[in-house]
């Protein structure tokens, strides 16, 4: 399933957010890289709900990898977007 994410990933490097979107989403992504892209492509074709489940995976993904500053990042991006959206309590942590 591994291969299957490629095109995605390709996608995203295009900046064809919606075509990225939809592979990375169909490819399941599961590595913190590819689930960060898959975040950053919710957020731009307005799938935000997804975008936010996309950025707290991809902040449990680092979490179990052991790289605390890419959690982190991943963890401050979810609350960003919660907070613009109005959700001010789940966002300041809440």
């Amino acid at each position: 399933m591994v291969g299957s994410i490629e095109p995605g990933r390709e996608a995203f490097a295009r900046q064809a957010w919606a075509d990225a979107y939809g592979l990375l989403a169909g490819g399941e992504a599961q590595d913190g890289e590819d689930l960060e892209r898959l975040a950053v492509a919710a957020h731009l074709v307005g799938k935000d709900d997804e975008s936010a489940r996309a950025w707290e995976q991809a902040h449990h993904a680092y979490v179990r990898r052991g790289d605390g500053e890419r959690a982190a990042r991943c963890a401050f991006w979810l609350a960003l977007g919660l907070l613009l959206r109005g959700d001010v309590a789940q966002g300041g942590g809440g």
